[in-house]
């Protein structure tokens, strides 16, 4: 799944600090209107920040960041606009199941998680957990965003060994198709892999769009995006 974000390398440097896919609005947007008191002061981790657009919002609101991804070349283009920008984020290139080589326990009081799940299959999601939960502090919070457990429309699916892997193609606000696949994750292993983890979960949002956004974005949304959640929202605490 690598090689997707390598391939589509001109959707994500193009558009690297405005809303560009879905996700930007449904699941980025409404989380930091969440977690902006979590921000101010606090140490926080994002798994699978990419081009750093999320980072950058966060550290915009006060927080002390580290990212996390396994794109070598969206960490470098992350690195680069830091370098210019002077927001004291860390980027880390290196694979978030192996958190145990990269950062050490304890260490955060925030770990978003924000269309990163999606790439792990669900054979590694309770060992993921496990690494997120052993680098938060006591009482520190997960906030998790992945693609709707009931998510179907426009998804082919395939099954490897048992597990679901679909395939989408996602508009972009600027026209070029973003096209990926990834694991489709049922409600209930998530929230097993979660309690396995240690993780309490506090609250679950299932975010639709306004209707100032669908007339704001007509070209990512669809008639059905009103009424049926294309993602999922989780908080938890350690």
């Amino acid at each position: 799944m690598l090689e997707e974000y390598t391939n589509n390398r001109t959707v994500w440097e193009s558009m690297s600090d405005v809303v560009n896919l879905r996700s930007d609005v449904l699941v980025n947007r409404r989380v930091l209107d969440l977690a902006a008191a979590r921000c101010m002061g606090r140490k926080v981790l994002e798994l699978g920040s990419g081009n750093g657009k999320f980072a950058r919002q966060l550290a915009q609101r006060g927080a002390e960041v580290t990212g996390v991804d396994v794109c070598k070349e969206q960490v470098e283009f992350a690195r680069c606009l830091e370098s210019e920008q002077q927001q004291h984020i860390t980027y880390i290139h290196g694979d978030i199941l192996q958190l145990e080589d990269l950062l050490p326990l304890e260490m955060f009081d925030t770990v978003f998680s924000l269309m990163t799940h999606l790439y792990v299959s669900p054979d590694d999601l309770a060992r993921s957990f496990v690494q997120i939960a052993d680098r938060l502090r006591l009482g520190g919070t997960f906030v998790y965003g992945n693609v709707h457990p009931q998510r179907i429309s426009g998804c082919e699916p395939t099954n490897i060994c048992g597990r679901e892997l679909r395939a989408a193609t996602l508009p972009t606000v600027n026209g070029l198709a973003f096209t990926t696949t990834y694991w489709q994750h049922p409600l209930d292993v998530i929230l097993e892999a979660m309690t396995v983890a240690g993780l309490r979960v506090e609250q679950m949002r299932e975010p639709l769009p306004t209707s100032d956004e669908l007339a704001a974005y007509p070209s990512l949304f669809d008639s059905k995006d009103a009424t049926e959640p294309a993602y999922i929202l989780i908080t938890c605490t350690k």
